[in-house]
């Protein structure tokens, strides 16, 4: 794996905007990006206008469990489907990207490895993971389970979410964000492996 970097941004929807924008560049077509929720796109409480899929140049698409959600994104003019990241509704090798902002940390850690195996295989051949996840280096694997309230997130053990992560997907690159405490966001970017 390679050696993760620590990057230097303000706030975590800047660490998302950069990287996500970093990924979509490197895609010489328009490609096809399923975005991981849909509450970054909504919410007025985001400081960055139109989240991730109002700020790249992709056709994306927005899996989101709460119907309200998915109502006030398609309000919004966006694409959005209801649906879980643990049985994702789309065929295999349907996207160029993945982008999990922080959703996969509100899943309880036992459906974590089912929810990467999901990435991966509506991933198309060479297709790219981009999972921003909140992470601590004490403790053992696992977390305090899922939350219905987005503003409340788990913290993986960084070394079980990495192991996890790296069944599904060869890491290309994995970047830190706010490593000031015992709690800091990981992104880890892979290939979906074949």
């Amino acid at each position: 794996m390679p050696t993760a970097v620590e990057v230097k941004v303000t706030t975590p929807w800047e660490f998302y905007l950069q990287k996500s924008k970093e990924v979509v560049g490197h895609f010489v077509s328009r490609p096809k990006v399923l975005k991981a929720d849909a509450h970054n796109e909504t919410s007025d409480n985001i400081p960055m206008k139109g989240g991730i899929a109002g700020n790249i140049v992709a056709e994306t698409t927005l899996l989101e469990l709460k119907s309200s959600e998915v109502a006030r994104a398609k309000e919004l003019g966006f694409n959005a489907v209801q649906g879980d990241i643990r049985q994702i509704p789309f065929p295999d090798d349907t996207f160029n990207i993945v982008i999990d902002c922080s959703t996969l940390d509100h899943l309880h850690s036992d459906d974590v490895p089912k929810a990467l195996a999901e990435y991966q295989r509506v991933l198309k051949q060479n297709g790219i993971c981009l999972l921003f996840c909140w992470v601590t280096d004490k403790g053992d694997w696992g977390n305090t389970g899922y939350f219905d309230d987005p503003n409340k997130h788990s913290t993986f053990q960084h070394a079980g979410l990495v192991e996890r992560f790296e069944q599904n997907f060869v890491i290309q690159s994995e970047e830190l964000f706010n490593r000031t405490g015992d709690r800091y966001m990981t992104c880890l970017i892979g290939s979906a492996k074949r």
